[in-house]
């Protein structure tokens, strides 16, 4: 009798999965969820669909757990926070309309009176928060912003830096249009930076963003010129950017002799893109080199740095490019060494790039920087890096090696379960 008890068929289909035997766990939980009809055996069929890869079949079982739930004498909380929780998550990935994520988000989000059971977990407040920025009116998007600012203050790093992160790309997804006072929970939440010097420069960037964005026309200029008082070497960073929208490239010793370190990443950055525009690989090798001679653990990675990294390992994938395959690989390599910040594509895209190359270590590494900032899809593709690479080097005799990569697949793997 024990043998039928949910608990144990779940447990069942769960080894089966973690065995990778998707035929047999779909077809136990499908049994399951014909005999009981129950909220736990159609969120268990709906579970295991998810982890064989077919996400839209999968938003349908959970669906039908959540309304079996609901027709139930004591409806099971847990099964329908949980399903809808997964529900939102897989339209995110999916980029669904923001008034359907807000929408299915307010579902979730517990009431105040609710008891502490109840209550989300802060991964699961993240969640929910990701999906409440997608709202039309500010104020509800202030509210998630107030959720991330409590995160950021209060949980663990690897949450406290997502939180951030999030309010950080809102910012800049929303430019001018970010209303006051979701500015005001953004600059609560980066507060919580560890890092000073990023810290204060973000601060400072949103202060000036925000007094450009509320000035008038007959007053913009005059904003301008406060923000560029107020953010080191912002008029440096204009000029830059002029040149690339010319087409000319810096002076390769005036970036290196610049005191400003940002400010030299940057161009060295901005003259890679241009010339990469222009298909001049030896001038873009120039620039890689230069700015990884000035770069040092920890500074502050300007944008066109990471995309620059990005294009040149792309542009180095074809014969024409190989020239540029050693100094992109090196230099991303340092900038992966500690990163500062993300890159605009996410670390996904740059360890796609690199495993592309046949990086195998260094892009397995940028997808852990990947998963660890719950980029979407990346725990799955590290998964799949590190089972290639471990099968690789058993074949070439490094059991040892294999068995460790091997190892952490099966266990990141696991997790996902």
């Amino acid at each position: 009798q024990d043998a039928y008890e949910p608990r144990a068929i779940a447990k069942l289909c769960h080894e089966l999965v973690r065995a990778r035997r998707w035929q047999a766990a779909m077809t136990l939980a499908q049994a399951e969820a014909a005999r009981t009809l129950s909220p736990e055996g159609w969120y268990l069929l709906a579970r295991v669909t998810d982890l064989a890869g077919d996400s839209v079949e999968a938003l349908r079982e959970y669906q039908r757990a959540i309304d079996a739930s609901e027709r139930a004498k004591r409806p099971n909380t847990d099964v329908v926070t949980l399903a809808r929780l997964r529900q939102l998550e897989v339209k995110l990935a999916g980029g669904a309309d923001g008034a359907r994520l807000a929408a299915l988000a307010s579902q979730i989000e517990p009431k105040r009176s609710e008891s502490k059971e109840e209550r989300l977990d802060p991964a699961q407040k993240l969640v929910v928060a990701q999906a409440r920025l997608r709202a039309s009116s500010p104020y509800e998007r202030a509210s998630a912003l107030s959720t991330l600012a409590e995160l950021a203050a209060g949980g663990r790093a690897t949450i406290s830096r997502a939180a951030i992160w999030l309010a950080v790309c809102h910012a800049d997804e929303l430019g001018p249009a970010l209303s006051w006072v979701e500015a005001e929970r953004i600059m609560s939440a980066l507060a919580h930076w560890p890092d000073v010097q990023q810290r204060e420069l973000a601060l400072a960037g949103l202060s000036a963003r925000r007094r450009i964005s509320s000035a008038d026309a007959s007053g913009a200029e005059s904003a301008m010129r406060e923000a560029f008082d107020t953010l080191p070497a912002a008029g440096r960073y204009l000029d830059l950017a002029l040149s690339m929208v010319a087409g000319t490239p810096i002076a390769l010793l005036e970036l290196e002799s610049d005191a400003n370190v940002i400010v030299g990443l940057a161009g060295c950055g901005l003259n890679t893109i241009v010339a990469l525009r222009g298909g001049d690989h030896a001038a873009a090798r120039r620039s890689l080199s230069t700015a990884h001679q000035r770069y040092e653990v920890g500074n502050v990675v300007p944008a066109a740095l990471w995309t620059a990294v990005q294009l040149a390992l792309r542009a180095a994938l074809p014969r024409a490019g190989a020239v540029l395959r050693g100094p992109s690989v090196r230099l991303a390599a340092a900038l992966l060494e500690r990163p500062s910040g993300s890159p605009p594509r996410g670390f996904c895209s740059l360890g796609e790039a690199l495993l592309a190359l046949g990086e195998e270590q260094l892009g397995s590494h940028a997808l852990r920087e990947a998963a660890l900032r719950r980029e979407s899809t990346a725990t799955d593709k590290l998964v799949t890096a590190l089972a290639g690479s471990g099968w690789d080097a058993l074949e070439q005799g490094r059991r040892g090696e294999a068995l460790a990569l091997l190892q952490e697949a099966r266990q990141l793997d696991a997790g996902m379960a």
